[in-house]
């Protein structure tokens, strides 16, 4: 009778773990996809660390596999009364899909094809998570994850600029935090991640911890992880990175205020102004804005004057591919983009076969070009583009191989991906998010206490991502922001529809503090 009972516990225990750790693997594996090599490389590797690199590319799409053949054998095993489809996720997976049928207009199928598969990998597992007992249980385990993850990103980065970057200066003197001037990171990332790719990761963990330090546990941990993530984000002199932590930054305490009373509420706005005016009064405001904000963008190298010029504030690098002379463009690594007239493409006209002298490799562009980092240039070119296929655009990652660049603005991105057809359920599902935000705001009081955290941890950081989703190209294409961003799609429908979830062995049951 004892053996029987430990076999029963052991089978349990196994199905538990399994129930626990196959959703975090399966996102985990969505996180190994970002910045993969080609995968076409791997019938022809150049070496075990390239094959690996490689073989990256198809890890999301194993994992969307995977998902596919669970939800499939839940479908099969148990026929849920309702369930709970629709949402910002299920919209912006609309939009990929519209993309993936706007491959047959690519200037290259196989590059569209495979981006709108690893974009719509994403929903995929997180449906896959959410079909499940306990919805908003995995979800908050996922979501933990993805917080620990991206803080521990943010302090290994903090320690590479404090060996490489000189960035100890800043503790000697704090002056030099609002002069926003850090270059390096191409190299010490091996041309992984930009400024504003270092932006970002210190930008999130920073509204995490400002989220943390308003629950009241562990709060000198917290203030840590903010002050490290605060003189990161100034030091990459991100703009985009900073314009959306200070929207996510603000939305988190405004939220933490209001729920701490009125009283509360009175003394931030006081302790705010008093903030605002000594630094207007001492300069320092007046400083950054100069350094930091309006700063110029003219000087900026490009390797040959037929090379396509990308903005400065891109957060992922374009991989780039050889032309015929060697020469290395700023083309995506599925297709190199074509000349088509605008200008971007191509800067000047000149041979390629004759190497520029070192004068030549320097140019100023004019100031017009450079208007918000060359991104009105950017989105006209797009626009123009859009006009060409209005209904369903040229598929994913068209502006890489159209352009040369990424559009710098999720809208725009989207209209030229996937047309009015993809762009308008794209836009939906940012707005239904904010309406689901509100909608959960307004009850907060009937969540526990750990929901009411993560709900308003994911306020601050869709309220950054809105922000940033103006200067950048936000949940638009598959990346790291579009993980985020789906993340929290899912979690704040939950919390609104989740009120029932699917139990495997029967029918709906209410979850507790929904």
């Amino acid at each position: 009778m004892s053996s029987r009972l430990a076999i029963r516990f052991s089978k349990w225990r196994l199905g538990f773990n399994l129930a626990i750790l196959m959703p975090i693997l399966l996102w985990l594996m969505l996180w190994l996809g970002i910045s993969p090599g080609e995968p076409k490389a791997l019938l022809h590797p150049e070496s075990p660390i390239s094959f690996a690199n490689d073989f990256r590319a198809l890890v999301p799409l194993i994992a969307a596999g995977a998902a596919l053949i669970m939800i499939g054998a839940k479908v099969a095993r148990v026929t849920p009364r309702e369930f709970y489809f629709f949402g910002p996720l299920a919209l912006a997976a609309a939009y990929g899909l519209v993309g993936f049928a706007a491959t047959l207009k690519s200037p290259d199928g196989s590059s569209a094809f495979w981006w709108a598969a690893l974009y719509l990998s994403v929903p995929l597992v997180l449906w896959c998570v959410v079909w499940s007992g306990n919805p908003l249980d995995q979800l908050r385990r996922l979501i933990n994850v993805t917080w620990f993850g991206i803080i521990l990103i943010t302090m290994t980065l903090f320690v590479m600029a404090l060996l490489r970057l000189d960035i100890i200066d800043n503790f000697t003197d704090p002056t030099q935090l609002i002069i926003c001037d850090s270059p390096g990171w191409i190299d010490i990332t091996g041309n992984r991640l930009r400024e504003t790719g270092v932006g970002r990761y210190a930008a999130v963990a920073g509204i995490v911890a400002i989220s943390g330090l308003g629950q009241g546990k562990w709060r000198p941990v917290w203030l840590a992880v903010l002050l490290i993530s605060f003189i990161l984000l100034l030091d990459t002199g991100a703009r985009g990175a900073f314009g959306g932590f200070v929207a996510g930054a603000s939305l988190v305490i405004i939220v933490y205020l209001m729920r701490a009373g009125k009283k509360a509420l009175l003394a931030g706005t006081l302790v705010a102004i008093v903030i605002g005016s000594t630094l207007l009064g001492t300069g320092i405001f007046t400083t950054f804005m100069e350094n930091c904000v309006l700063r110029s963008e003219l000087g900026v190298t490009v390797s040959h004057p037929a090379i396509s010029v990308i903005a400065s504030d891109s957060s992922e690098p374009a991989p780039s591919t050889q032309t015929s002379a060697g020469v290395q463009t700023s083309s995506p690594e599925l297709g190199a983009p074509s000349d088509n007239g605008s200008g971007l493409a191509l800067l000047l006209t000149e041979d390629l076969t004759e190497e520029p002298s070192v004068q030549e490799k320097t140019y100023l562009i004019s100031p017009e070009f450079f208007n918000f980092s060359g991104r009105t240039a950017i989105w006209s070119e797009g626009w123009r583009l859009v006009t060409r296929s209005p209904i369903i655009g040229f598929g994913f990652n068209s502006d890489r191989l159209l352009l040369g660049t990424q559009m710098h603005n999720s809208v725009m991105q989207a209209l030229l991906q996937a047309g009015f057809l993809g762009a308008i359920p794209f836009v939906g599902s940012v707005i239904l998010a904010w309406a689901f935000f509100f909608r959960v705001f307004w009850r907060l009081s009937r969540l526990t206490c750990g929901q009411i955290g993560l709900v308003i941890q994911c306020g601050g950081i869709l309220a950054f991502l809105t922000a940033r989703s103006f200067p950048e190209s936000t949940g638009a294409f598959f990346g790291v922001d579009w993980l985020l961003l789906a993340l929290v799609f899912m979690y704040l429908q939950m919390v609104n529809y989740g009120r029932r979830s699917v139990d495997p062995n029967g029918p709906y049951r209410k979850l507790e503090g929904a």
